[in-house]
């Protein structure tokens, strides 16, 4: 009879703790708002360390990082657009595989990328294509523009590391 009790309280006390954990498996998602874009400078969004579950290849050209940190920052337009180099596409694919599991959502509107300048510093920012004629219809070179943007990763170009940001919606400075 002693074990009855014994066993009963075994089972509740574990049916308690599966039941206060989350369940496993994917979460609803849901749209991001403007106040999920935190004010931040592109300095802070660039050499912010990469998160815990951050990834790199084998080679140690890429670096697939796990905290794509939302943020909003204001810089100025400087009017270049270029292709989005093939690094920064495959790291562009390897994130979107890894954390958002489907890769044409972020592969396919992110073809170029256009020259930004915040305190001197000149930043390529990868922008969805049907973006970059409303940017360039709507900004002088020099302009102020807030962005919207997602930090993937760092690619090795030569010797140094860059970031790949993806702008997903702007703003003129309100």
């Amino acid at each position: 009879m002693k074990t009855r009790p014994t066993v009963l309280i075994i089972v509740v006390l574990f049916s308690n703790l599966a039941f206060a954990q989350e369940p496993l498996g994917a979460k609803p998602k849901r749209a991001r708002t403007e106040d999920d874009y935190k004010p931040r400078k592109l300095k802070e969004v660039t050499t912010k360390g990469p998160g815990e579950n951050s990834l790199s290849n084998k080679e140690e050209t890429m670096i697939v990082q796990s905290d794509f940190l939302p943020s909003r920052v204001r810089v100025s337009y400087k009017g270049s657009v270029r292709n989005l180099p093939q690094i920064k596409r495959e790291l562009l694919r390897q994130w979107a595989l890894r954390y958002a599991g489907s890769p044409e959502f972020y592969t396919v509107p992110y073809e170029s990328e256009m020259l930004f300048v915040e305190n001197g510093t000149d930043y390529w920012l990868a922008v969805k294509k049907d973006l970059v004629p409303k940017i360039q219809q709507q900004f002088n070179m020099g302009e102020k523009i807030d962005l919207f943007l997602l930090r993937m990763g760092k690619v090795k170009n030569s010797n140094e590391w860059e970031s790949l940001l993806l702008v997903e919606k702007f703003q003129k400075p309100k």
